[in-house]
C-alpha cells in the first residue's frame, strides 16, 4: 500500500519514504501473535527473540501479548481522534476480560481527564520503552505540559465557560506587562513570558479566549 501510494506520486522509492507512509495499523498488526512463534525456540518471526531487543526497556514481566495489549489500546484512543469522537468519553474495564465494559460508562470530567492523562502517560512509557532517549527529548520541549493544562477541568472551561475558572488576573492601570500582552493576542501572534532570562512560558491566540 505505501509503495503504491509513493509510486503514484512519481517519486523514488525509499526506505524512509516507505516506513514514513505506512500506518499506525501496520505496526500494530506487528505485535500480533502471527509474528509469533509458538514454541519460542524459533528465529523465523520476530517474537520473542526481537521482544527485548525493540523494547529494551518494557517491564520485565511483559512479553509481546502484554506489549500489544498496551498498543492497542492506544490505536484505539487514536481512532477515536481520526474519526472526530469524543475523546474524554471512557468505560470502566470489565475485570475478567481487561478490555473496557461499554455498558459501564464513566462520569464527570474529572475522572475522564485523569483517564485521557493516564492513556497519554502510556503513550510516553511506550516511547520510552523502545528508546529512551526519544522521550526524553519529547518531554525536553514542553509539549506535555500544554497537554496536562487542557487535559483538566480548567481546560475544559477555558473552551466552554472561562468564567468558572478561579485563578485570574485582574487588568489595571500601571499593568504594562498584561496589556502588552493583551494586545498581542488580538494581532493573533505569540508571546512569550521570561524570567531571569529562561522561558518559563509562551501564550498565544489558540489557547486565549474571552480577549476585549
Amino acid at each position: 500500500m505505501a509503495i503504491d501510494e509513493i509510486a503514484k506520486t512519481s517519486k523514488l522509492i525509499t526506505p524512509n519514504r516507505v516506513i514514513s507512509g505506512l500506518s499506525f495499523g501496520f505496526w500494530t498488526m506487528l505485535l500480533t501473535r502471527y509474528y509469533e512463534n509458538p514454541q519460542g525456540a524459533h528465529k523465523t518471526l520476530l517474537w520473542p527473540h526481537l521482544t527485548r531487543t525493540v523494547f529494551p526497556n518494557a517491564p520485565a514481566h511483559y512479553e509481546r501479548k502484554e506489549i500489544c495489549d498496551q498498543f492497542y489500546r492506544i490505536k484505539e484512543l487514536r481512532n477515536r481522534l481520526s474519526h472526530h469522537e469524543a475523546i474524554w468519553k471512557f468505560h470502566h474495564d470489565d475485570p475478567k476480560t481487561g478490555k473496557p465494559d461499554y455498558g459501564n460508562p464513566v462520569y464527570g470530567a474529572q475522572a475522564s481527564c485523569s483517564l485521557l492523562r493516564k492513556h497519554y502517560d502510556d503513550i510516553l512509557d511506550m516511547i520510552g520503552w523502545m528508546n529512551p532517549d526519544r522521550k526524553v527529548n519529547f518531554l525536553s520541549h514542553s509539549a506535555n505540559l500544554r497537554f496536562y493544562a487542557l487535559c483538566s477541568v480548567d481546560g475544559l472551561n477555558s473552551y466552554i465557560a472561562p468564567e468558572k475558572i478561579k485563578a485570574q488576573i485582574k487588568v489595571s492601570r500601571g499593568g504594562k506587562g498584561i496589556s502588552r500582552l493583551i494586545r498581542v493576542l488580538e494581532k493573533n501572534e505569540f508571546i512569550r513570558i521570561v524570567k531571569e532570562g529562561q522561558t518559563v512560558l509562551t501564550i498565544g491566540a489558540d489557547n486565549s479566549f474571552s480577549v476585549p
